[in-house]
């Protein structure tokens, strides 16, 4: 069974530094994969290859697992509702059916504003600043997740490396954020495990205990001292998607 990697707003396409990116060696997430497991990897993406976040559904004709952080895990949950029988098996990463109000107001701030960087060090300060609560660790760290944050625009700054498009539908649902839990719902018959940053302002404790209410049989782990996202690399987290994937 074949995995695709839904990660959130992180450039698709840097296979080794995992879902927050953070570090020059390979991630364990993708050591697990390629290594021990020996499932392919792939990369949601448009037909012309320019936007990550919109699935050729034509691609999937078979049964796919898909670890989704953050927008993946919601993409993952719409894959359920639109492809009926195409999921296998879903990694929810931080994202859930509710997403509180301040953590959504945090991420579209974030989305919406560019805020150009001279260099990639200030592009590594800025994020350091204003998402502390990522479980990025030292400098080089902090300039891998910016390279893979940023790209040099034609003024010689750094910009956001994102459709600003995906902004839009994050604007006109700003006051409604409890409306996926039918959609939810749909993963019911597959393996899903839901994994929590004990910090996230994205995903509440009341609708990660309801998720387990209204999916019998979830799995879930709750990262201590980790915000919105964890970087699926704790030992027990990913012993958690080993013994997931192996039921798909």
């Amino acid at each position: 069974c074949a995995v695709i990697l839904a990660v959130g707003v992180a450039r698709a396409g840097d296979t080794q530094s995992g879902p927050t990116g953070g570090g020059a060696s390979p991630h364990p997430l993708m050591q697990l994969l390629a290594d021990e497991l020996s499932y392919s990897m792939e990369h949601l993406k448009a037909e012309d290859g320019t936007k990550p976040y919109y699935l050729n559904y034509t691609a999937y004709d078979e049964q796919k697992s898909v670890i989704g952080t953050s927008l993946g895990g919601i993409l993952a949950m719409v894959m359920a509702v639109s492809m009926p029988g195409a999921i296998a098996s879903a990694v929810l990463n931080d994202i859930g059916p509710d997403i509180e109000p301040r953590g959504m107001a945090r991420l579209i701030a974030y989305l919406r504003d560019d805020r150009p960087q001279p260099d990639w060090a200030a592009a590594a300060r800025h994020l350091r600043q204003t998402l502390p609560d990522l479980p990025v660790h030292g400098e080089e760290g902090w300039l891998t997740f910016a390279r893979n944050t940023y790209r040099e625009g034609d003024d010689g700054r750094l910009h956001f490396d994102w459709d600003p498009a995906l902004i839009k539908p994050l604007l006109r649902g700003a006051t409604t954020t409890t409306g996926l839990w039918p959609v939810f719902r749909a993963l019911r018959g597959v393996p899903v495990l839901a994994v929590r940053g004990a910090k996230s302002d994205v995903l509440g404790a009341a609708t990660f205990a309801r998720m387990a209410e209204e999916l019998p049989g979830l799995a879930r782990i709750s990262v201590p001292g980790v915000g919105h996202v964890p970087d699926l690399a704790q030992a027990d987290t990913l012993e958690a998607i080993h013994a997931l994937l192996a039921r798909a």
